[in-house]
């Protein structure tokens, strides 16, 4: 256990510092705009294509790995999109941002800090692996369903009407569906191209993949810029939760959080356990991810179609303080005392 809480309490107590700072306003709103720029612009794809471009990336594509992590997205996203669909029957769009939040882990800002920390290289090039899928699958799909979940369609020889939407709000007049519904296709498809995290993991992949060893300038660069990743990273998270407040929706809340914080490491486990018998440090990994609270795209995402905001919001705030408690658990399982 003392393992475990020299990893976790380091974390989170950076997390809590970058909270402070932001709350007694000695970070302003751009200087922690700046910093989040360096953090996914720089510092993290620097991390990542370093450490991919060192090692034999070819070991780390496995697929009975990827299998285990994505059963248990596909399994809870769809769980978590009934729920808001059938259980609390909120509309297809708000059902998405539910699926998102019981799946969406924060893998970037806390996750590579803390899989860094806890299993070395090895355990990172597993995490860059399924990491490198996660944002290509679970942002275009969501966006897509959001949209889809706000367009209206227009039936010929009728007149265009307002509607109300699923928090009860008056909408603007119906559209087409089509063309919303390809613009939407292609800005998702450019938005993931151009994901500076996605580029350097490709780019770290072909070059480990060449067998050519990185220049000594590049690689001091390199090294020195991805060193400031991890602390960054959770820094810049603990600015961006000061401004989350509990908002309420606590029965949304809370049962999407149950599916994120539980019942997506248990899926994940016991598929990595009884159905691919992974070794220990990829299944640690995988489980690991699998836990970590919320990613703030969850929070962003519904802020930025004004959608159940409410339940991001809170549910994001609920995971986060959860989260130290059952990242400790699950980290003490797998750790050496």
């Amino acid at each position: 256990m003392s393992t475990t809480l020299d990893i976790i309490f380091p974390v989170f107590g950076v997390v809590i510092a970058g909270y402070l700072f932001a709350r007694r306003g000695w970070m302003s709103e751009e200087g922690l705009k700046g910093l989040t720029r360096f953090v996914f612009y720089l510092a993290i794809p620097a991390l990542l294509f370093r450490t991919l471009a060192e090692s034999d990336p070819t070991t780390a594509l496995r697929l009975d790995v990827i299998l285990t992590y994505y059963a248990g997205v596909v399994s809870v996203f769809l769980l978590t999109l009934g729920l808001g669909l059938f259980g609390f029957r909120v509309g297809l769009s708000a059902s998405a941002i539910f699926g998102m939040g019981g799946i969406f882990s924060n893998i970037v800002l806390l996750g590579i800090p803390i899989i860094q920390v806890a299993s070395g290289t090895e355990g990172m090039l597993t995490f860059m692996i399924v990491m490198s899928v996660h944002s290509i699958i679970l942002l275009p799909a969501t966006t897509l369903l959001v949209e889809l979940g706000r367009l209206k369609v227009h039936l010929p020889g009728k007149s265009s009407a307002k509607g109300i939407d699923q928090e009860g709000k008056e909408t603007p007049e119906t559209q087409d569906i089509a063309s919303p519904a390809t613009n939407v296709a292609r800005e998702a498809v450019g938005a993931v191209i151009r994901n500076p995290l996605l580029i350097a993991i490709v780019a770290g992949l072909l070059f480990g993949a060449s067998g050519l060893e990185l220049p000594r300038v590049v690689d001091r660069f390199a090294d020195l810029v991805g060193q400031a990743a991890g602390p960054a990273a959770l820094f810049s998270l603990g600015g961006t939760l000061a401004a989350c407040r509990i908002a309420g929706a606590l029965p949304a809340s809370l049962s999407i959080v149950a599916m994120k914080m539980f019942a997506f490491p248990a899926i994940v486990f016991a598929t990595g356990r009884y159905v691919f018998t992974l070794e220990p440090l990829s299944l640690a990994v995988l489980t690991v991810m699998a836990c970590l609270p919320f990613g703030v795209n969850v929070y962003v995402m519904a802020r930025s179609y004004d959608v159940a905001v409410e339940t991001a919001t809170t549910a994001t705030i609920i995971s986060m303080l959860i989260g130290p408690v059952t990242l400790a658990l699950i980290l003490a399982s797998f750790l050496p005392v």
